[in-house]
């Protein structure tokens, strides 16, 4: 499952990060750039000494070295929890119009607007009035850029939390570029009840009235709005077992004017009503194979399906605020199919063609050769797969049945007009062509030999 990747770059496509840990000055020492931590460095490259997103109390997402060695990189971590609360917390560094102080000016970056990212973890700077960084081409990561060129910083791909692909440097320097990287996203919404999320893009909810701003939370319209501080499952793979939905939702006008949320398909169709639990705001909703199925089929090829999930949450005066998850559906092991009643071996499972996204292509014997009737070599009916087996002299079965049986499939008698199972053919000269209408039909003659044999065989 790469769920919105390529949205989060094109969304923030400038993302320089926290600032204020940024040392624009060269390299402090010999040892930085080394890839290990020497004295007076927090990192160096990709040994982060254990750091992560979540231990410095971000969401998930990607933690990276700066090129000074003493102070991370974390604008494409998760938001924190607290980001979207109006205020500049010990994890974040800026939210909303709160910039900290800074400006473009003090970035180095020339005049303009600066902005904070939605992440509360940097800057946005695509509106400061400047060239790029003078330096900006030399192969080297220097003074307010991110990286340069192939310096990257001892960034990676997996360094940032994808499972691997090419990372690279974008033109102004100022952030690095991960289209080219490969795996899954982790949404972050934090204290976000609308818009994109930072880390991915996803939909964080949508406002039932008013406009959503910049720090994610929902403004202008009549009333006060629910608001979702977080939507989470108890797994980003399911593959069976219990599925369990968790919301924190606040309101304005207090948790007393909530009066409950559903969960609801992008496609249509429910899942249930979310029941509250012991702390005040919380709420659950527990789901298995089968519900997940009521609602939307569960069909799929053994690399497994994606499937979005949407709460939605409203309040005595009708406002509402939506926020979404995806989840990973499949069965883990590479080789079973996702089919209505659970994980399936379909290769051991020859009965459901038309089914389990499997085609009647995956099943049928190498040696059969292809239909010459119209509508192509294999076809599915009743659950089976049908095709044409063609046999060449020597034969030695005496019935189709025999035929099909020994390629371990079975003859199958067709519906409709004419009811033709197969067709056999005779030497010498004067020996008839004979048109089969029976499984069992017996195709011996008498002073004749059997050269070519067409029988319908189903799997």
């Amino acid at each position: 499952m790469r769920i919105g990747v390529l949205l989060v770059f094109a969304l923030w496509p400038l993302a320089c990060g926290d600032s204020r840990d940024r040392d624009s000055s060269p390299r402090p020492n010999s040892t930085c750039g080394n890839g290990q931590i020497d004295s007076g460095e927090a990192c160096d490259g990709n040994e982060l000494n254990g750091s992560t997103c979540q231990t410095l109390g971000l969401g998930a997402g990607g933690l990276a070295c700066r090129r000074d060695c003493k102070t991370f990189d974390r604008s494409l971590c998760g938001a924190a929890p607290s980001c979207g609360n109006g205020a500049v917390d010990a994890a974040e560094v800026c939210e909303g119009a709160d910039l900290s102080g800074q400006s473009c000016m003090s970035l180095g970056l020339g005049t303009g607007a600066l902005a904070c990212l939605p992440n509360c973890n940097g800057y946005q700077t695509q509106g400061c009035m400047t060239s790029n960084p003078a330096t900006c081409g030399n192969n080297r990561a220097e003074g307010t850029e991110v990286c340069d060129g192939t310096d990257l910083g001892g960034a990676t791909c997996q360094s940032l939390g994808f499972t691997g692909g090419t990372l690279s440097c974008a033109a102004d320097c100022r952030t690095r570029v991960t289209s080219a990287c490969a795996g899954t996203c982790t949404p972050q919404c934090g204290g976000r009840s609308c818009g994109p999320d930072p880390a991915c893009g996803t939909s964080c909810g949508t406002c039932s009235a008013g406009t959503c701003n910049a720090s994610g939370q929902c403004e202008g319209g009549p009333g006060g709005s629910p608001r979702i501080i977080s939507f989470t499952s108890n797994t980003t793979m399911y593959s069976g077992g219990t599925l369990v939905l968790s919301a924190i939702v606040t309101d304005p006008d207090g948790v007393d004017d909530l009066i409950g949320g559903q969960l609801v398909s992008p496609l249509g169709g429910t899942y249930g009503s979310f029941a509250t639990a012991a702390q005040e705001g919380a709420y659950s909703l527990t789901l298995d194979w089968n519900a997940l199925n009521q609602v939307e089929v569960i069909e799929g090829p053994p690399s497994g399906i994606s499937r979005r999930f949407i709460a939605q949450f409203f309040d005595q005066a009708g406002n509402s605020a939506t926020q979404e998850v995806t989840i990973q559906i499949g069965c883990g092991n590479g080789v079973d199919s996702l089919c209505q009643d659970g994980c399936l071996d379909l290769s051991a499972d020859d009965f459901r063609c038309g089914q389990c996204s499997r085609s009647c292509e995956q099943v049928v014997p190498a040696n059969s050769e292809p239909d010459t009737t119209p509508g192509g070599a294999r076809w599915c009916a009743d659950s089976q797969c049908h095709f044409r087996l063609f046999s060449r002299s020597p034969i030695t079965a005496v019935t189709c049945q025999a035929a099909c049986a020994a390629i371990g499939a079975a003859c199958a008698s067709p519906s409709g007009s004419p009811a033709t199972v197969g067709r056999a053919t005779y030497e010498p000269e004067g020996c008839p062509n004979t048109a089969i209408g029976d499984c069992n039909q017996n195709l011996s003659l008498p002073n004749c030999s059997l050269v070519s044999l067409e029988c319908r065989c189903a799997l």
